[in-house]
């Protein structure tokens, strides 16, 4: 699948100003190593990370995102000093650049640690990159275009690199295996369990929208995708996704694994949706909305009755006598930061030709990160939760729709 025309590819590094190792890139890396790492999700990874940077010239990507990721977390305390701000995008293209350049070599078990570290670094930068709205909030009348946004459309990859190395993970003691990539995400879904909190409902209403006419369609009624004629046959891409079968170290005894399950059927559906050229797949489109919808309506839930749940509100260890699982901070952070990688495939359209019911969910996307990052330590995630949930509501709204879901109201 190309990456659209609005998203385009760094420059080389000769096109960059980055020069040498100067003063201002040690204050940089001075200011990861004390202050930004510990803002970071994954905090059991960081000082392996800052061991790989200097490792091997080709791991220059992990050092360049870094030093970018520093200097936006500079620019955010310190917004009127313009160096930062000049390094942060400098930085960030160059980072991605040498990425690109590093993910055209195998995955290996000697960089499938670098690779994924810079994946969740190419992550936090672009949770605070927001020049793809440059031009389209000044009330221009222009409606709102999404295209340019790459957290999505990258976020497809991290997903692949993440599938794609799991094996080495396993088998080289990778420190991302040991700080469980997986399982502490999944205990919100516990404690909403426990708690007997009904994140139905708002699933619900998320369905009753999608298939709600008024709601079909963006800036163009019926986009096609990428502008790719469909393939001669949608049979083969059924076919095919019932007959997919797990990566080589997924085990069907592992507890709870229906849940890794159902994050590689999700990668399996994205990639399916690559090989058939980007075509319109009615079934695999409401799959992945629904997927993500269950996976924000969980969040919705918590933040909604959240006082009335044991543990989260703390987000501390329960009393051993309510039996209540254990459920962190970090826990809920990283869930909701797994709402990007599940905006995959077939979801990419409808969010590049801002379709209304996508809107929706992404408004609501916001909203949740909005309610549950409410410390400046989640500093990179500050302005776009801002800026976003304002422009979405202001676009629906221009179109006389509503991002509230019918009956339920706006999140508490």
């Amino acid at each position: 699948m190309s990456v659209p025309s609005e998203i385009a590819w760094p420059p080389t590094p000769e096109e960059l100003d980055c020069g040498s190792v100067n003063l201002l890139h040690m204050e940089l890396l001075h200011h990861f190593e004390k202050f930004t790492q510990s803002t970071l999700i994954f905090q059991g990874i960081w000082p392996t990370m800052l061991r790989l940077a200097f490792q091997s010239q080709q791991h220059s990507f992990l050092v360049n995102a870094m030093l970018s990721l520093s200097a936006a977390h500079l620019a955010y305390l310190v917004p009127g000093d313009s160096r930062y701000h000049r390094a942060k995008h400098t930085l960030l293209d160059k980072a991605l650049h040498d990425y690109r350049e590093a993910l055209s070599a195998p995955i290996t078990a000697d960089n499938c640690d670098a690779l994924l570290g810079g994946a969740v670094l190419v992550h936090h930068l672009l949770w605070c990159d927001l020049s793809f709205m440059d031009g389209q909030t000044g009330g221009g009348g222009q409606p709102l275009d999404l295209s340019g946004d790459r957290l999505y459309w990258l976020a497809t990859g991290q997903r692949q690199i993440f599938f794609m190395a799991w094996p080495l993970f396993q088998s080289h003691k990778s420190v991302f295996s040991r700080v469980a990539v997986l399982q502490p995400c999944m205990a919100l879904e516990d404690i909403v369990g426990t708690c007997g909190l009904n994140w139905r409902r708002y699933a619900k209403g998320f369905m009753e929208l999608y298939d709600n006419p008024r709601y079909h369609g963006g800036r163009d009624a019926f986009p096609t995708p990428f502008n790719q004629p469909a393939p001669s046959s949608t049979a083969a891409s059924t076919n095919s996704r019932s007959e997919a079968s797990p990566p080589l170290g997924f085990h069907p005894h592992t507890a709870r694994m229906h849940k890794v399950l159902t994050l590689w059927q999700s990668y399996k559906e994205g990639e399916q949706f690559i090989k058939s050229g980007g075509a319109p797949d009615e079934a695999l489109t409401r799959a992945a909305y629904k997927r993500l919808v269950a996976r924000l309506a969980i969040a919705m839930a918590y933040i909604a009755d959240r006082d009335g749940c044991p543990a989260s509100s703390t987000f501390s260890q329960p009393d051993a006598a309510t039996g209540h699982p254990l459920l962190r901070r970090e826990d809920v952070v990283r869930y909701v930061m797994t709402f990007a990688m599940l905006c995959f495939g077939p979801l990419l359209p409808l969010i590049s030709s801002g379709d209304s019911r996508i809107l929706v969910l992404l408004f609501h996307v916001y909203r949740a990160v909005d309610k549950i990052f409410q410390t400046d330590n989640y500093w990179w995630s500050r302005r776009r939760v801002s800026v976003m949930q304002a422009a979405i509501m202001d676009e629906l709204h221009a179109r006389g729709l509503d991002v509230c879901l019918r009956g339920l109201g706006e999140l508490m």
